[in-house]
């Protein structure tokens, strides 16, 4: 339920910003303002870094995540392999040993 409302609510803002988006071209194109002409480019590097930044952060910190999932779910798959193998090889050196006495 949360994520639906999350996409919901991503997409709403997106709308809201292809909307205010195309307004302030327009604006800035039909009535040029050499102040805001002059905002364009810093205005989108500083929010298309942020966004990177956001995205990045978000991402790393589920591949981080993941990678610790699939590390205890190796684990956990290793280990009863891993106790009857150790087990097995103490039973086999124990016996070669009691065979050379």
């Amino acid at each position: 339920m949360a994520a639906g409302l999350s996409l919901t609510q991503t997409q709403m803002r997106a709308l809201e910003t292809l909307s205010a988006a195309q307004h302030v071209v327009t604006t800035r194109l039909t009535k040029p303002d050499p102040a805001e002409f002059s905002l364009m480019v810093p205005e989108k590097l500083d929010a298309f870094s942020r966004a990177g930044l956001a995205v990045g952060t978000i991402w790393w910190s589920h591949m981080l995540r993941s990678i610790e999932a699939g590390a205890r779910a190796g684990a956990a798959g290793v280990a009863p392999v891993h106790r009857k193998a150790a087990a097995n090889s103490r039973r086999l050196k124990a016996k070669a040993t009691r065979r050379k006495h």
